[in-house]
């Protein structure tokens, strides 16, 4: 593992498992739990008011609240810094929830049926800038590359609110500069956001991307002046 420290933030609806996490997390000197919530709106509320220099990973859970209630949760966790980490657990099998999760925005899954050794794996290849998924599940999807089924490409409405503001502006023809302005985030995050944007669709760039808004009806909505 990377020896700059990664700090971690748990969601989980379940106190014992939280403490269970905390436990194991403190046995590694890399790692650092600052946070805790048994939601995912109290944890974007928590979030937005971190300020974290050094790697910043979220586990969690994405059965809180009933089916797929989690899923929504990467989301808006990625709006507040899409340099943020999500490491996606789940009690439910991973070849149900896995592919959903990381079509999602999260950067791995592990299910919370797995050992410590893989779940410090998965931690050190996120906090790498990796994405982590069991052998079984990258199979899966190597399968599904195999019989033609598309893994990597996500309809625009899996994109998060702020990837849809930044896909619309780019649409417009504006430059990362006036996006950054607008929405009054770096152009480092302009440019981040529009690269998950890429992944998540499964494009390689801009002229593919603005290609694929105009197929599937994707207007900036935006005037002029909007974009001046």
């Amino acid at each position: 593992m990377d020896r700059k420290k990664v700090n971690v933030f748990i969601v989980d609806d379940h106190e014992m498992f939280r403490d269970g996490l905390k436990a194991i997390l403190s046995c590694n000197a890399d790692l650092y739990v600052i946070g805790e919530a048994n939601n995912p709106h109290d944890a974007v509320n928590q979030l937005s008011n971190i300020k974290i220099e050094s790697p910043l990973l979220v586990l969690m859970d994405i059965s809180m609240y009933g089916e797929n209630s989690g899923l929504p949760g990467i989301n808006r966790v990625k709006e507040i810094d899409p340099c943020i980490s999500v490491l996606s657990i789940s009690m439910h099998p991973e070849d149900q929830y896995a592919i959903k999760a990381i079509r999602h925005g999260a950067n791995g899954f592990i299910s919370k049926g797995c050992g410590t050794k893989e779940l410090f794996l998965a931690i050190s290849k996120i906090a790498s800038g990796e994405i982590y998924v069991s052998p079984s599940v990258a199979l899966q999807m190597a399968n599904l590359l195999a019989s033609g089924g598309d893994v990597a490409a996500v309809k625009h409405d899996n994109l998060s609110g702020r990837e849809m503001e930044v896909l619309k502006y780019v649409v417009a023809g504006m430059e990362p500069k006036n996006i950054s302005r607008i929405l009054n985030i770096s152009i480092k995050t302009i440019s981040t956001h529009t690269t998950n944007i890429l992944v998540k669709l499964g494009l390689r760039n801009r002229t593919e991307l603005v290609g694929y808004a105009l197929t599937n009806g994707i207007t900036s909505g935006f005037t002029k002046s909007d974009k001046l």
